[in-house]
């Protein structure tokens, strides 16, 4: 069904990165990039995707990621959904060498 609602946007979208996030974890893999897909009602489809300098299979970076990704598709709530969809690209297996970062001061 078509939806409208923000709210019920937001939980599909968390929904969605669990899902990812569970997936990148049983493959041991981390990604950098996330999509978001969203179709409207008149099947017309967009897609927005961001690309992180570190790796991840974090849910919550997920489901952030693709929440401001929804914000910058500027007609969701205002025409009606009719398909979401999540996915991580860019990705990193266990046997590739994997950039160490140090959280320093800003002063840095």
């Amino acid at each position: 069904r078509d939806v409208l609602s923000i709210p019920t946007l937001q939980q599909t979208l968390e929904e969605l990165a669990e899902e990812v996030s569970e997936s990148l974890r049983k493959l041991s893999c981390l990604g950098r990039t996330v999509t978001l897909k969203v179709r409207y009602q008149d099947f017309t489809t967009i897609t927005r995707s961001h690309t992180s300098l570190r790796p991840t299979d974090a849910t919550a970076v997920i489901s952030g990621t693709a929440l401001e990704l929804l914000t910058r598709a500027t007609e969701a709530g205002v025409r009606p959904i009719r398909l979401l969809g999540v996915s991580v690209s860019n990705l990193i297996g266990e046997d590739e060498p994997l950039q160490l970062w140090l959280d320093l001061p800003e002063a840095f």
